[in-house]
């Protein structure tokens, strides 16, 4: 396996070599038109694609980073692969057109003689739309008579603005290039998520535009090089040369942004957000929203130490607005009961704990007008029966250890399960939270294991011997360790 591992990296990087010279060369011979030219470009956006993540994926295996703790990545066929390997390709394939048609947009916009020049690209494009093709032999076969399109005089370019062009398009393109390479993940992260963050501030702000200008001197260096007269006499080697550059300078750019992002000095945007359950003081509140979480807990559920009054609930709901997003957990409520909380609390989503099937979570969510977390109590594989259907009613699932059957609380117990039964679930792209005996200490590697959308704790953050009062030092600890997984 690892034999073909490595004859798989050799033929892409070889192919990702010469696929521009093949198409340039193609086209100069006459064997490829405007169209089989463009899909060519496209084959070789596959190829760069596929050779910036290979080169990616060593260099983490190399460093101990893949998968952020994994020994192996997740496959290219997952659900995660599929989605990083289709959003990278859009990538590269954005990167290498964009660079092409911002270069033919300046080099028609800088040219003296530009009624020549728009007039032949005229002509191809015209021919490709109205016969399928511009290949005189073929338009020949057909009937169509072509004309040969004014010689274009490449002496009347204005250098000085081509250049400019050039520049400014390779600033545009390696800048997001940079910006989104440098969060788009591997085969471990979600990509879904991942073009969510900005990657100005994790790239400590100038690297990207770094980057861009080692891309922008080392093409225009190549350029140079390969125009001497000396190396003439090369011949069609020369476009071989020049292709195999175009890889160099690909790689040396992801190179700069992947050392970047494996620095141990670089913090990463979350892969994974915190909700903070049971909280009951203001003071424990200000720690979870300074700390970095997304949602807050409120518990509503007489047996449970964390249970806030109404009153009480609506002065903490007033401390958050608009800072955190507020959660209401019930269990088992009735229509009546969500009335009463809701003319009382103001809050942003519902946690239900309900036994009813995914059939109440549906009438929950639309009674109440708000979003519902569905939890899915789980010890075994059998306890996801449930997972398809609740995600056709719910907006996101919540995975809790289930509880003995003597146990009074429906969650916040302390408990874990074990995270492989989770491989069974299905879940797509419905966000989902992991819960259950989490704490500061196991919750970057359940992070690692199982890759959620958030993790929720209550008991993993609370004092020693004191169930239901949150440790605010705990709280900051959870949080941070959620941040650096």
């Amino acid at each position: 396996m690892p034999a073909l591992r490595s004859l798989s990296q050799i033929a892409i990087f070889g192919l990702a070599a010469v696929g521009p010279a093949l198409v340039y060369l193609g086209a100069q011979a006459g064997l490829l038109d405007l169209k089989n030219s463009i899909y060519g470009l496209c084959v070789v956006a596959v190829l760069y694609h596929a050779a910036a993540w290979e080169f990616t994926g060593l260099m983490a295996q190399r460093r101990g980073q893949l998968g952020g703790g994994r020994t192996t990545a997740a496959p290219a066929w997952s659900g995660a692969g599929l989605r990083s390997g289709l959003l990278g390709f859009s990538l590269i394939f954005a990167t290498v057109f964009g660079w092409i048609g911002l270069t033919m947009v300046g080099s028609l916009l800088t040219y003296a003689d530009g009624a020549s020049l728009w007039g032949s690209l005229g002509t191809a494009v015209g021919d490709l739309i109205r016969y399928g093709s511009n290949d005189p032999r073929e338009l020949a076969s057909i009937g169509v008579e072509t004309s040969q399109p004014d010689t274009i005089d490449r002496g009347a370019v204005n250098r000085p603005a081509l250049l400019a062009v050039i520049v400014a398009s390779g600033v545009l393109v390696a800048y997001f290039f940079a910006r989104a390479w440098a969060v788009v993940p591997l085969r471990h992260r979600r990509p879904r998520r991942a073009f969510t963050f900005h990657a100005w501030g994790t790239m400590g702000g100038l690297h990207g535009l770094r980057v861009a200008a080692v891309l922008i001197v080392m093409s225009g260096g190549f350029v140079a090089l390969f125009n001497f007269a000396p190396l003439g006499w090369l011949g069609p080697y020369t476009a071989l040369l020049a292709s195999g550059a175009a890889l160099l300078v690909l790689l040396v750019a992801t190179w700069l942004i992947a050392d970047r992002v494996f620095s141990p000095d670089l913090v990463l945007p979350a892969r994974c957000q915190a909700k903070i359950c049971g909280i009951t003081t203001p003071e424990t509140l200000e720690a979870v929203i300074d700390g970095g979480a997304t949602h807050v807990g409120f518990v509503f559920f007489e047996k449970s130490p964390r249970h806030l009054s109404f009153e009480a609930a609506a002065a903490l709901s007033a401390q958050a607005e608009g800072r955190i997003s507020r959660v209401g957990l019930v269990v088992e409520p009735s229509d009546a009961f969500l009335d009463d909380l809701l003319a009382a609390v103001e809050l942003d989503m519902l946690q239900v704990h309900a036994h009813a099937g995914a059939e109440r979570f549906a009438q929950i969510r639309e009674h109440t007008g708000l979003p519902v977390l569905a939890v899915v109590s789980v010890a075994e594989v059998d306890d996801l029966r449930e997972v398809p259907a609740l995600r056709r009613v719910a907006d996101g699932l919540l995975f809790d250890a289930k509880p003995a059957k003597d146990a009074e609380l429906p969650g916040g117990n302390a408990l874990s399960f074990d995270h492989q039964v989770l491989a069974a679930a299905k879940l797509g792209n419905t966000p989902w939270m992991l819960a259950g005996g989490l704490t500061p200490e196991n919750v970057a590697e359940a992070i690692a294991f199982t890759q959620p959308t958030y993790v929720d704790v209550s008991s993993g953050v609370e004092s020693e011997g004191q169930r239901g009062t949150k440790d605010p030092a705990k709280i900051r600890a959870f949080l941070a360790a959620v941040a650096r997984a």
